[in-house]
């Protein structure tokens, strides 16, 4: 019993001062090969790679871990103004995942990120919790996450195959010169009520501020007949 305590400690986010410096490259190279395929090459029991342990220490625990939002449907089903876009997020699959209430710890996130490995061919993924190994199926993380797997596989886009919108589409997220709304081309300011929100939505759940906080790039991506936009 005790053993099984000690294996479900947290990493010691000050325990290791160093991690090696990495650019894009270096990055991908190290992280390229399947770190579970390797042998055990760290004391440290929270990580199975020296490659892990780094991307941890000289990385990711410097990185901010942005709060979970959620949203209130109920709450915004009640304005008309707001009636015709929350069936839409259903439409998409997102709302039971943007309704759902998380309280993640910090370093738990990220040590998954600097353990987890992703066996796209198995549509499995493999990644540490304190000392322990864990592996699931994308469609049992997908539950746990209150995601319709199901629904994934069938609707989803791949935004990177997607083309970009052009000028004369992404102009329609904006509203009319005639309303004398000062608008920015993709940026956020002058956006119509709904882009607006679906954007302020994204910013707080699925997709954090990070980098280029305020601009969005647009997909062509189709959803229930309508495009929708795509944030950096």
């Amino acid at each position: 019993m005790e053993e099984e305590e000690s294996e479900d400690e947290l990493v010691d986010t000050q325990a290791h001062g160093g991690g090696r410096v990495w650019n894009t490259t270096t990055y991908k190279r190290d992280r390229a090969p399947d770190q579970y395929e390797l042998a055990r090459d760290t004391e440290n029991l929270f990580f199975h790679t020296q490659v892990q342990e780094d991307a941890f220490y000289g990385h990711l625990v410097h990185k901010v871990v942005f709060k979970h939002q959620r949203i209130d449907w109920y709450y915004m089903a009640e304005y008309d103004v707001m009636s015709g876009l929350v069936p839409r997020f259903e439409t998409l699959g997102l709302r039971d995942f943007l309704e759902h209430k998380c309280d993640w710890n910090d370093t738990v996130i990220r040590q998954f990120y600097a353990t987890v490995e992703v066996d796209m061919i198995n549509e499995t993924l493999f990644w540490m919790t304190g000392k322990r190994r864990y592996e699931a199926t994308f469609r049992e993380f997908a539950t746990v996450n209150e995601l319709d797997y199901d629904f994934i596989i069938t609707h989803s886009h791949d935004i990177t195959d997607e083309a970009t919108l052009g000028i004369n589409d992404i102009i329609r997220f904006y509203e009319p010169t005639r309303t004398g709304i000062h608008g920015v081309f993709e940026k956020s300011i002058g956006l119509r009520h709904h882009p607006a929100v679906i954007l302020k939505i994204a910013r707080t759940t699925i997709l954090p501020k990070s980098g280029f906080k305020d601009g969005f790039v647009s997909s062509s991506a189709a959803a229930a007949s309508d495009r929708f936009l795509f944030l950096h």
